[in-house]
């Protein structure tokens, strides 16, 4: 496992590319003596894993993990960006799992198949009056009719075509196996 030292909340840590982060020991202020350790993460209410740094007390500064990691390791890391968990699991914090990206491309990128609709593909659906399938994508507040389709499966493959035509991560494609 690879890491880098970092600096944060005035204290030194060491942030893994697996997204476990080493908080150095340190002589507090009354003069104990502190010895560094693997910090606990917890989840927030968003399910994003929290690490405190700055107290061997747990009363540190809260740090995003995923962010962490993004700007230990990555030269594209921009604090106005958002960090995308590729496989869209919010608690993989290995630096392969994680790419920086506007909103807009995060949002696209891992979502799954909203529940109770006709297709088992996102941007598919049965069109009643028309009785085939029909595909539209939304990107950047517009819509776009993709096409009427027999089959849902070919209205999936459509789809895939539009969404990377449009420049959506592999990810927000449709799995058609």
């Amino acid at each position: 496992m690879a890491y880098k030292t970092i600096n944060k909340n005035n204290r030194t840590v060491d942030v893994y590319d697996d997204g476990r982060i080493f908080q150095h020991a340190f002589t507090g202020a009354d003069g104990r003596k502190w010895k560094g350790k693997f910090i606990k993460q917890a989840n927030d209410q968003d399910g994003y894993k929290l690490v405190s740094i700055g107290s061997g007390q747990g009363f540190g500064a809260m740090f995003k993990v995923h962010r962490l990691v993004i700007e230990a390791f990555s030269e594209s890391f921009n604090s106005s960006l958002q960090v995308d968990h590729i496989n869209g699991e919010k608690s993989d914090n290995s630096l392969s799992n994680l790419r920086m990206s506007d909103s807009s491309s995060n949002g696209r990128a891992f979502r799954s198949k909203i529940k109770n609709t006709t297709s088992r593909f996102r941007g598919v659906y049965w069109n009643k009056k028309a009785k085939k399938w029909k595909s539209d994508i939304r990107k950047d507040g517009h819509k776009f009719f993709v096409g009427l389709f027999n089959s849902e499966l070919d209205a999936a493959k459509a789809y895939n075509a539009k969404a990377t035509e449009l420049g959506f991560y592999p990810e927000a494609l449709n799995q058609l196996s």
